[in-house]
């Protein structure tokens, strides 16, 4: 989850607007809850909703003015707790750890498992309906939503049981618990639903492939409405998924890039020091650089855009960023790699078999070309043909009324799409092909 702090946003207290709302939906009824901060008003609602014969429901809303912060809301949503006592309601919104014991020895002792997080919802509400008064205590498991973000940024695609290995770092459930779980999960939440191979065409995959499952194959459905699932099975291959510890799948997702590690550190501390930024410019700027080489661009790109943005840097400050810029595109998680960085794919090749260099796009497959006969020289194979499509073109050398002429052009998967849509060709046509 984002975090964000009140005391940092820059506008007056009575135009920042905090909410916390829970709807807890069962076979015969439900219950809503409201605590609100807008500034000017809170509004605090409780709903009640019987199913169970003809549809009913009623709300009693209490209103403060001016509650302006008073009710101190959380930074994020997975965390901290609200405690609303006035008039005639009492409602508490409490984050609690619950840990249990599993039936499982190992060597005659019993295992504990960690702490599961509980939200423990509170209420009583005097005079709710007709002079009567409501009350309820709920206990809401919260499920891992981190894992579930992960997976959607760095796999797409993924074995359950993979899933499961990422997932009882923090909940040590049985893998069947968490599909259960999963399953009752609203699609709008998880944004990815569980498939047999056979559902997705992978009958008859054999065992040793990363993508084969006994229970089920995992998919971000996004991938289906964007065409992209089998331009993202090519582009991962027979790699093997990463798992990431469960503090690295914590930062991952709470700052939004691998703020520890060493080529992001030294990054930071550029920009600290040398350019003189505060630590939030520097953290901003650390997950620019995350989110370009993400996305496969250029490490030059982030000079052009703090250039675009009137940041002013010496001359022979120039390559020393450049070199950190290159170290922090090695250093970054990507989706096509199964959430492995460019370095550690290196360093997983054997020692005899060097990896071979594949340019992802024309500019790279040009500095690449007069680098081919220094890196062959040195036992590094190099293919500036393995990642193009080869396209149908027509030109017309000698103007538009002279004759035209056919012509084949190499495409790579980063360079701009042939059609005009001005996304990159693996993001718009590439994926058809």
């Amino acid at each position: 989850m984002q975090q964000y702090s009140r005391t940092q946003i820059k506008a007056p207290k009575f135009q920042i607007k905090e909410w916390d709302y829970y709807l807890v939906v069962g076979d015969d009824c439900a219950v809503a809850f409201t605590l609100s901060d807008d500034g000017y008003v809170g509004l605090q609602s409780v709903s009640l909703l019987d199913f169970s014969g003809e549809p009913w429901e009623h709300t009693e809303t209490i209103l403060d003015a001016f509650p302006m912060g008073k009710l101190r809301m959380p930074e994020n949503s997975s965390e901290g707790d609200i405690i609303y006592e006035k008039k005639n309601l009492r409602l508490k919104y409490v984050l609690e750890n619950s840990a249990s014991e599993s039936a499982e020895e190992e060597h005659n002792e019993k295992i504990t498992k960690p702490a599961i997080k509980i939200r423990h919802i509170t209420c009583q509400f005097d005079n709710f309906y007709q002079g009567k008064s409501f009350s309820c205590d709920i206990r809401l498991r919260q499920p891992d939503m981190d894992t579930i973000h992960f997976f959607i940024q760095y796999y797409g695609i993924a074995p359950i049981e993979v899933i499961y290995e990422m997932y009882r770092q923090k909940v040590k459930d049985s893998i069947d618990e968490m599909i259960g779980m999963l399953w009752e999960m609203p699609v709008d939440i998880v944004e990815s639903c569980l498939f047999t191979m056979d559902k997705l065409g992978m009958e008859g995959w054999p065992k040793e492939n990363p993508l084969y499952s006994e229970k089920g194959i995992f998919v971000h459905l996004q991938l289906f409405e964007d065409a992209e699932f089998d331009y993202l099975l090519r582009q991962q291959m027979d790699k093997d998924f990463y798992i990431p510890s469960a503090q690295q799948i914590d930062e991952i997702c709470r700052i939004g890039y691998e703020a520890s590690s060493s080529a992001y550190k030294k990054l930071e501390s550029f920009f600290t020091k040398k350019l003189k930024f505060s630590y939030e410019q520097a953290v901003t700027w650390c997950l620019q650089v995350w989110a370009n080489s993400y996305e496969g661009e250029s490490p030059s790109k982030i000079i052009n855009k703090m250039t675009e943005a009137n940041i002013e840097f010496e001359e022979k400050m120039i390559n020393e960023l450049l070199e950190l810029l290159v170290a922090a595109h090695n250093n970054t998680r990507m989706k096509e790699n199964r959430g492995y960085k460019p370095s550690e794919m290196v360093r997983k090749k054997s020692v005899d078999k060097m990896p071979t260099i594949v340019p992802a796009s024309s500019n790279a497959a040009a500095i690449l070309k007069d680098a081919a006969p220094q890196l062959e020289a040195m036992g590094v194979p190099v293919d500036l043909n393995g990642n193009t499509d080869v396209i149908q073109t027509t030109m017309f050398p000698s103007g538009l009324n002279g004759e035209p002429i056919r012509v084949e052009k190499k495409i790579y998967p980063n360079d701009p799409c042939p059609c005009g849509s001005g996304k990159k060709y693996k993001k718009c046509c590439g994926k058809k092909n």
